[in-house]
């Protein structure tokens, strides 16, 4: 019998999918640049460095990257600078990649 009082299962606040599964391992382990070479992500993050740092050793990357609010969205579409200020705050490295297509 379920109760006000009994404790609940865990709650998972991270959806991930992998090979069109739902995949409850690691999260780390799916970023490894040592096992895979390549990454393809769609995914909203709360940051984009951290993000951007745990995907930098991939050979290539393809990512669509959504942003959590329409008040960031307009930061970013309607101040330049706050979209400098973005790609300010990742390594030069990232950027060339970026840049460069890599």
């Amino acid at each position: 019998m379920t109760n006000l009082f009994n404790e609940q299962s865990e709650k998972d606040y991270l959806s991930i999918f992998f090979d069109n599964e739902n995949y409850h391992n690691n999260f780390k382990s799916l970023i490894d640049s040592k096992t895979y070479d390549s990454i393809d992500i769609v995914t909203f993050v709360s940051s984009p460095k951290f993000l951007f740092e745990s995907i930098k050793e991939f050979k290539k990357v393809r990512i669509i990257l959504g942003i959590e609010d329409n008040q960031n969205l307009n930061k970013y579409l309607l101040d330049p600078s706050s979209l400098n200020e973005f790609f300010e705050s990742l390594d030069q490295e990232i950027i060339e990649k970026i840049i460069n297509k890599d």
